[in-house]
C-alpha cells in the first residue's frame, strides 16, 4: 500500500465514522477505533494485530501540541538485531494530528478504571452509549479479531464504493509495509529503518539480516 492509498483509506474510514455519530454512536466508536488503529499501524509500524491488541494506554503520551509519542515498554516488542548482528532497541515514534490526539484522549478518559485490563487501550463500547455519558466503554477489551481487520474491513468497503481504489486485498501488514516503503524511498539509513520497524524475522533459526527490506539487497548496512 502506498502512502496515497493509505491516505484514501484513512480518510474514507474517518468520514464513515462521522456519518454514524448522530444515528448510531456505538458504531461511530467502533469505526473510530479502527481508524485510530490504521494511524497507529502506519506511524508506529507494530508487528501486527496482536501487538495492537495488547497496546497499553501508558505506552502513548502527549509530547507536544497535537503530538503523541509511542514508546514500546515490552522488551519483546522493541528489541531486535541489526544487519551487523548488533542488538538495538526500537526508538520512540511520534504520531501527529489533532484528531488522532483528541480521540486518544477520549478512549482514555471515557474508559472505566479499576478492573483487570483497564490499562489496555482498545475497550469495547457499551451497548447503548451516548455522547453525554460519563463512560463510553465497558469493562472489556476487544479481541484480536477486531484489531486484525482494522484495515481489511474498511479497504473492502472502500473497494465496493470507489472503483478508483485498487482491487487488491489490503491487510494490517499492507500498512506496515507502507511505513517501510516511505522510509525506504526517503533514502534513510538502514539503521533508522531497523529501529523504526523494531522486530526481527527468522529463517532456519537465524536472522535474515533484513535484506529483503531495501531497494538494494546488497546494500543493507548503508541504505
Amino acid at each position: 500500500m502506498t502512502d496515497e492509498q493509505f491516505a484514501q483509506l484513512n480518510h474514507f474510514t474517518f468520514k464513515l465514522a462521522q456519518e454514524q455519530y448522530n444515528t448510531n454512536f456505538r458504531e461511530y466508536l467502533l469505526i473510530m477505533q479502527a481508524w485510530w488503529i490504521q494511524i497507529f499501524l502506519v506511524f508506529c509500524c507494530p508487528r501486527g494485530g496482536v501487538e495492537v491488541w495488547e497496546l497499553e494506554s501508558r505506552e502513548i503520551e502527549h509530547t507536544g501540541l497535537h503530538r503523541l509519542t509511542y514508546t514500546p515498554l515490552n522488551v519483546l516488542k522493541n528489541t531486535t538485531v541489526s544487519s551487523s548482528m548488533q542488538v538495538i532497541t526500537k526508538d520512540s515514534i511520534d504520531m501527529v494530528g489533532q484528531e488522532v490526539c483528541n480521540f486518544f484522549d477520549l478512549m482514555v478518559s471515557k474508559a472505566q478504571q479499576g478492573w483487570d485490563g483497564c490499562n489496555r487501550l482498545f475497550h469495547q463500547p457499551k451497548e447503548n452509549p451516548r455522547p453525554e455519558d460519563q463512560f463510553w466503554f465497558q469493562k472489556d477489551v476487544h479481541g484480536k479479531s477486531f484489531t486484525n481487520v482494522a484495515v481489511s474491513k474498511y479497504a473492502g468497503l472502500l473497494k465496493l464504493l470507489d472503483p478508483s481504489f485498487p482491487r487488491m486485498k489490503f491487510t494490517n501488514g499492507s500498512v506496515r509495509k507502507c511505513h517501510t516503503y516511505i522510509l525506504n524511498t526517503s533514502n534513510l539509513p538502514a539503521s533508522v529503518q531497523q529501529k523504526s520497524r523494531g522486530h526481527v524475522s527468522f529463517r532456519s533459526g537465524g536472522s535474515n539480516l533484513w535484506r529483503t527490506t531495501y531497494n538494494n539487497p546488497a546494500d543493507s548496512q548503508i541504505r
